[in-house]
């Protein structure tokens, strides 16, 4: 199925976004009545088009269409504001609003029209027709855009029409001129097919003037027999009756007198009005198939004329009318035309009349028949009817109205002008009156012969002749006798082609010449596909696309254009400068170098045109010759782009950016749509930095030659230097041609392209693969590829890995500038900043090394020479948004938080690269400040960067620290994959491990960081931890031992190797590691808990609840101080601190904490006594090992539950707690009470634990009991 209008504009405005026909699809969109998907279309076409008057026009149009005025006349504001003095604004929007009813909206802007354009006449008269309207005049009349309809069985009007309407639309058929003659004459029918004429309301008892033919449209139930559907029929409008056939209140074409018809009509032109309904009295409406002419007993004239004769054969020679409709030629304009027979019998009929009458007078008699008299103004003619064979045989010819000698005019022209003293009303009379023969047309009306005359006038009064029947019956067999003479005449002539049979034979000769030429022609632009000037557009516009493809396409064109003429210079000079392109830069073929050597030597080429023969030469040139040339080409001035192109090249290879520039940009000027020349200048521009602008060259080449390689290349280097659009160079990277139809240079760069787009897009593990392989193939370009291998390592987060990439690229360029920024900041993301500094020295003129240098010294902490190298990267008054940052950071650090936190305020709707790090550095000061909420909020704004390190670590940080370690995770794990040698990054994921019980992911966690890092010490230390509570006590303790060697300040690490100690039984040498702890920080609650522990085990309870104390004191938070405070007094806590520890245990950050709050839960259960606290008890026991195995606490409190249920695994448990906590005195004690109740070895194990529990210690009473309990034990055990 065909597509309609909008699809095709749709598709094309799919295709191309800034294509205007989104004009013609708004168009097509209204005229449909989709006036809302207009306005849409509009304005997306507005935003590439935002001057185009006619968008807004027709935006305007369509919010009219929907009802919204105030809007539409806002976009026709808009339309004006755009150029005040453009007439064409005012016209649309005048028409516009017209045709809406919006005569006074309109007027002003038809002033404004008139006064721009005042020849203009259709606005002039819109301007008119519009006053008259606002002063109680008809409205205006607006002609629509010519249609051509289908014809149609019968016009209706809407029985609904409001009284005050003054136009009735209706369709028309199309008129086509028969002799499809040209020009403004041939044109004008078809406008006037077109109006849609206006005319007042139909008067009551009013009806067409007697006598006036009227154009009726037929119905298909009552037309004339023998007509086709949809033909107007031409009929004298009857005095009785309305035409055949015709119903009430179908419109009937008349014409309409001047002073009666609408404003802006002109005279004589036909308007529709309704035909009056009810019939003359005596009439029954009806014709019975036949065409009504004048009265029903009158004869036919044409009655003994066959049906369906030719018309040439009936109408020749009757009147100038009929000879211009059946085709025939006049001999000589200026003669006299031939007396018109029926003139001749109008004549002779009046004289019989008037005979008759003398006759009658003789005899006394009276004849009911008016003689009619001459008019003084306008000859009478009778009315003759045309037969309607002549109609279905459609032979009538249209002649155009300039052929006429009294045509003037135009098409309008050609009517007669209306009676002035008494003009034909639009309405019917009431009365009808006699219908007086109508004036006489002139000859050769051609197509208006089908609009009725307009009715002459004349004020004689005709006497009445009355004339007996006999004397009537002689005038007719009279009139009809001549008539017949007349057409036999009219048979006996000679034909049209009998009199012109040479001129036709000539003519003829001449067409079979002009074809066999004709045909000559198409067969040599079949050969040649098109003249030599095609050949020479085709290959000029293949040469500037810049392919291999279309250097291949060049070759064609101007293989044809040689064969047509091989002595035109310039297609040896294009073969020259192509050939020489092809090879050197798509694969130096011989036969490349061998033809364009031959056409570079065609006479001619040097002189004619010296640019491109300096430019091929050089390209053909090899070694020594080539360096010759171009010294030759750098030296000349000539004003060819192709020359000045290459120049700028060759001067940027030696260090002269500034000739380059000139020279590129008199090559530019030259040909600014020379992808070749647009190329090389954004290639110069993206070297100087300025890879915006770079863009711009790149893009509009893109244009012309979307797949050239090197453009696509730039342009993807352009974007990934400016961080934007990387989906649009993935897409573009896929036309690119194959590596074999491509040189070695953009061979490289593609792979490098490609590499760098996959590492920014996340496809790292592909893009290390593909730049992995690029400096394996080629090795003589080892630098870019490692430097960018290194950029895809740490995109990875493979630190390690773009050390070693960065360090092989310096190795190639010791002073690579690159080189040395690409070390330095990995160096930093390894937390690395001394190195860096050292690695890369100071450079005042390098503003990059400088940059990196600064924040190398931010790093360290040392912020005053963090300033000075940051102050260096000022240019012209501006830092880089990274420099602002660090400044700003400074300032927070010299005691200027407030004016920091304005200058990152101030900077982030700006930075782009460097936003994530300004949230950071908010961050970091709120957080210092103590306004955690405000931190949070920046942070967690930074993370959502998907290559933020930092904002990630620090939001992931604070959540460890506001107690949330599981929604830790998720950010710091994000921060380790993004570096994976990230200190603060891996330390707080491997807590947050911890914390949330992940002891095994935290061990392969540590481990890999240890591998990224060197010698660090909270690696060490966590990796101390996490061993720990795995039950590795051995590796535990030498981790813990490197944590304190590399980093003895750090109260944790003391700390963690005291736990170690106590799981290892060497209580001593765990309190030396406590106290040391307690030095380095007085005040850390956490090494108030490890105390408070370490004296439970002692038995040191009055110690261990000063200890928790103390722990709540410095954080009310701490939840093992809280948790301790219940615990050192058992076993005599109330029952409702149940509660609080199972909020507690619910509540707590590390699993530790809940171990501890469920152990404490279990033990004040088991104080109860009662049988379904002790089953509780064992649950809340059994949660906390889950929680935390390592803990002592949680072991002995799920063995002293299985004791209190009889449960065959109490030993096992019993067991598995001393081998937990083996200092710990009360799982000893309560052991051995365990044990003393079984037989002889229970009885020898428990005298052992007695002894054990006694060299650890604990309160008075249990050592009391301990010392009786065990002296019995070993009387029983030595009587036995």
């Amino acid at each position: 199925m065909a597509k309609s209008l909008v699809e095709k504009y749709e598709q094309i405005l799919a295709q191309d976004p800034a294509s205007t026909v989104f004009v013609e699809l708004a168009k097509a969109l209204i005229e449909r009545g989709d006036n809302a998907r207009a306005i849409e279309v509009c304005q997306a076409g507005l935003q590439h088009h935002p001057r185009s008057v006619i968008g807004r026009v027709l935006w305007g149009k369509s919010l009219i269409n929907l009802g919204r005025p105030a809007e539409a006349m806002e976009q026709f504001d808009r339309a004006i504001a755009i150029d005040r003095d453009n007439p064409h604004a005012y016209n649309l929007i005048g028409e516009v609003l017209l045709h809406k009813g919006l005569y006074r909206s309109a007027l002003p802007l038809l002033k404004k029209a008139v006064a721009l354009q005042p020849n203009d006449g259709r606005v002039r008269q819109w301007l008119e027709q519009t006053q008259a309207a606002l002063a109680g005049g008809p409205a205006p009349v607006l002609v629509e855009p010519t249609r051509v309809d289908p014809p149609t069985e019968q016009h209706e009007i809407d029985p609904g029409l409001p009284p005050d309407r003054d136009a009735t639309e209706v369709s028309r058929p199309a008129y086509v001129p028969a002799n499809g003659a040209g020009g403004a004459d041939a044109e004008a029918p078809t406008e006037l097919n077109a109006i849609v004429a206006l005319a007042p309301s139909v008067q009551q008892g009013t009806g067409p003037k007697p006598g006036i033919p009227v154009l009726t449209p037929v119905s298909q139930a009552a037309r004339p027999t023998g007509t086709q559907p949809g033909i107007p029929v031409r009929t004298p409008a009857a005095q009785t009756a309305r035409p055949s056939g015709l119903q009430p209140g179908i419109p009937v074409l008349t014409p309409v007198a001047q002073a009666a018809q609408p404003a802006a009509t002109q005279p004589g032109i036909p308007v529709l009005t309704p035909a009056a309904a009810p019939a003359h009295p005596g009439s029954n409406g009806q014709t019975n198939g036949e065409i009504p002419n004048g009265s029903e007993s009158e004869p036919d004239p044409f009655a003994a004329v066959p049906r369906r004769t030719d018309s040439a054969e009936v109408m020749v020679g009757l009147t100038a009318t009929f000879n211009a409709l059946a085709g025939t030629d006049e001999a000589d304009a200026n003669a006299k035309a031939p007396e018109d027979p029926f003139d001749v019998v109008a004549r002779r009929s009046v004289a019989a009349l008037r005979k008759a009458n003398g006759l009658a007078e003789e005899r006394g008699e009276t004849l009911p028949i008016q003689v009619p008299q001459p008019s003084p103004t306008v000859p009478d003619e009778p009315s003759v009817a045309v037969s309607q064979d002549l109609f279905l045989d459609g032979k009538v010819e249209v002649h155009d109205p300039k052929d006429r000698p009294d045509a003037g005019g135009g098409l309008l022209g050609e009517l007669p002008p209306p009676s002035e003293e008494n003009p034909v009303p639009v309405s019917a009379a009431p009365a009808p009156a006699p219908a007086p023969a109508p004036a006489k047309k002139p000859a050769g009306t051609g197509l208006l012969e089908d609009i009725p005359e307009l009715e002459p006038t004349s004020s004689l009064e005709v006497p009445k002749v009355e004339v007996s029947a006999s004397a009537a019956e002689a005038i007719a067999r009279e009139y009809e006798r001549e008539l017949r003479e007349k057409l036999a005449a009219s048979k006996a002539k000679r034909s049209f082609f009998a009199r012109h049979w040479l001129k036709f034979a000539t003519f003829g000769v001449a067409v079979v010449a002009l074809a066999v030429g004709a045909l000559i022609y198409v067969r040599t632009l079949s050969v040649n596909q098109g003249s030599l000037a095609d050949a020479l557009i085709e290959a000029k516009k293949a040469i500037l696309q810049d392919t291999r493809a279309s250097y291949d396409e060049a070759l064609k064109a101007l293989e044809r254009a040689r064969r047509m003429d091989e002595d035109v210079t310039e297609v040896w000079a294009l073969e020259a400068y192509t050939r020489g392109i092809l090879f050197a830069e798509h694969g130096a073929h011989p036969e490349d170098r061998q033809a364009g050597l031959a056409a570079l030597n065609h006479r001619g080429v040097k002189e004619e045109f010296p640019g491109l023969y300096a430019t091929a030469a050089w390209f053909l040139a090899d070694g020594k010759d080539r360096a010759e040339r171009g010294r030759q080409l750098i030296a000349a001035n000539g004003p060819s782009a192709e020359e000045n192109a290459l120049a700028g090249r060759l001067l940027l290879d030696k260090g002269d950016p500034k000739g380059a520039r000139e020279r590129f940009e008199v090559a530019l000027q030259g040909q600014p749509n020379n992808v070749r020349v647009l190329v090389a200048v954004g290639d110069f521009t993206r070297a100087n930095g300025d890879c915006q602008k770079a863009l711009e060259f790149y893009e509009t080449a893109g244009k012309i030659s979307p797949a050239h390689p090197a453009r696509v290349l730039g342009a993807a280097e352009c974007r990934l230097e400016l961080g934007q659009d990387l989906d649009t160079s993935v897409t573009e990277m896929k036309t690119l041609p194959a590596d074999d139809e491509i040189s070695e240079d953009l061979r490289f760069r593609k792979a490098i392209v490609q590499g760098r787009l996959l590492a920014a897009t996340g496809s790292t593990a592909q893009a290390i693969d593909v730049l992995t392989q690029a400096a394996k193939r080629f090795r003589s370009r080892g630098y870019e590829a490692n430097l960018a291998l290194g950029q895809a390592f740490r995109q990875a987060g493979r630190m390690v890995d773009a050390q070693d990439a960065f360090e092989a690229a310096l190795a190639e360029k010791p002073h690579s500038e690159d080189a040395l920024e690409a070390l330095a900041r990995v160096l930093v993301d390894r937390d690395r900043p001394k190195e860096a500094l050292a690695r890369v020295p100071a450079n005042p003129e390098s503003r990059r090394i400088s940059l990196v240098r600064g924040v190398a010294w931010a790093r360290s902490g040392d912020w005053k020479r963090a300033r000075s190298e940051l102050e260096r990267t000022q240019v012209g008054g501006r830092f880089p948004s990274e420099a602002v940052i660090y400044l700003a950071r400074a300032d927070a650090q010299d005691g200027e938080v407030d004016r920091a936190i304005q200058v990152l305020e101030k900077i982030l709707p700006v930075a782009k690269r460097a936003r994530a790090e300004a949230l950071v550095a908010l961050g970091d000061i709120h957080y210092a400040r103590g306004e955690l909420d405000k931190a949070k909020a920046r942070y967690e704004e930074a993370a959502k960067d998907p290559d933020d390190v930092e904002g990630a670590c620090a939001y992931g940080r604070l959540l460890l620290e506001l107690g949330f370690p599981k929604l830790a995770v998720d950010p710091l794990e994000r921060a380790v994959r993004r570096n994976d040698s990230h200190n603060e990054a891996h330390a707080a994921l491997a807590r947050a491990y911890l914390m949330t019980g992940r002891v095994g992911e935290a061990v392969e966690l540590i481990s890999k960081w240890k591998d990224a890092t060197d010698r660090v010490a909270s690696s060490y230390r966590l990796s101390a931890l996490a061993l720990y509570q795995s039950g590795k006590l051995d590796e535990a303790e030498k981790e813990a031992s490197l944590a304190i060697r590399y980093d003895k300040d750090a109260p944790e690490s003391w700390r963690v190797r005291s736990a170690i100690h106590f799981a290892q039984g060497d209580s001593k040498a765990a309190f030396k590691d406590l106290e040391r702890a307690n030095k380095l920080d007085p005040k850390d609650p956490e090494t108030f808990c490890a105390i408070g522990h370490a004296f439970l085990r002692t038995g040191n309870t009055a110690g261990a609840e000063a200890a928790f104390a103390a722990a709540v004191r410095e954080d009310k938070d701490s939840v093992c101080g809280q948790i301790g405070a219940f615990y050192v007094k058992l076993p005599r806590v109330p029952r409702s601190a149940l509660k609080t520890l199972t909020t507690l245990a619910r509540e707590a950050p590390a699993v530790w904490d809940r171990a501890f709050a469920e152990a404490t839960r279990a033990r004040v259960l088991l104080a109860s006594g009662r049988s379904k606290d002790a089953k509780e008890a064992k649950e809340a026991a059994d949660e906390a090992i889950k929680l935390a195995p390592w803990f002592g606490p949680a072991q002995l409190a799920a063995a002293l539950a299985a004791e209190r249920l009889k449960l065959d695994d109490a030993e096992a448990a019993f067991a598995r707690a001393v081998s937990v906590d083996p200092t710990n005195g009360a799982i000893r004690l309560e052991h051995a009470e365990f044990l003393a109740k079984g037989d002889d070895e229970d009885q020898a194990k428990a005298l052992d634990e007695y002894e054990r529990f006694l060299q650890i210690g604990g309160d008075e009473d249990a050592v009391s009991r301990a010392e009786r309990a065990a002296a019995a034990l070993k009387k029983r055990l030595a009587s036995r």
